[in-house]
């Protein structure tokens, strides 16, 4: 639950940069002021879970994968450009792969 709450918390910046239609450069401002701080716990929540679970289990893999792929999850704070997620490309293939 702590990680969905923080995950919120990402996503609350991003909407508040959208509905305020910041620019690159505002956008790269906000998300160094408070989306860092929040990408920080989550590091720290990571860590400290890591190796008290058991990897085969389902949040150890989960874990694990996050932890392998954490510099690419946050590359999107160091650049205003970069969306937080991939979702409009995800949604846009969604029909073809469907209907496969």
């Amino acid at each position: 639950m702590q990680f969905v709450e923080l995950i919120a918390k990402l996503y609350a910046v991003e909407s508040r940069a959208r509905k305020l239609e910041m620019d690159a450069q505002q956008r790269l401002h906000q998300r160094q002021e408070h989306s860092v701080p929040v990408i920080k716990a989550i590091e720290a929540l990571v860590l400290a879970h890591l190796h008290a679970v058991v990897p085969g289990s389902a949040l150890g893999k989960a874990l694990h994968y996050f932890s392998s792929q954490w510099p690419k999850l946050v590359r999107y704070v160091k650049d205003g450009r970069y969306p937080i997620d991939n979702n409009p490309c995800e949604n846009s293939i969604h029909p073809f792969v469907v209907g496969r």
